[in-house]
């Protein structure tokens, strides 16, 4: 049997207008590869695109380093919690 994702995410709005992901759960090694699918899919989406993080439970060192990855990317990150943002932090050079 398989285990579900631990991680919701759920697209708005369509390229070329800016698009928001929502991301809900926990960001893992086993969820990275759903969300940077889910933001190469918005690759053709006018710049501002946002990944809305308000869900976002949990994640580990694969999350985290997804998550900086996309930010050095142009993605905007919205609603981190403190904490989130503090790890964020520290992964930038």
């Amino acid at each position: 049997m398989q285990t579900p994702p631990a991680i919701r995410v759920t697209r708005q709005g369509r390229p070329p207008e800016a698009v928001v992901i929502v991301l809900e759960g926990v960001l893992d090694g086993s969820s990275a590869a759903m969300v940077d699918a889910a933001c190469r899919d918005a690759a053709g989406s006018a710049a501002g695109s946002t990944l809305d993080l308000a869900g976002l439970r949990g994640t580990d060192g694969v999350g985290l380093a997804t998550l900086a990855r996309l930010k050095r990317d142009g993605w905007h990150l919205r609603s981190a919690s403190l904490y989130l943002r503090m790890l964020l932090e520290e992964t930038e050079p």
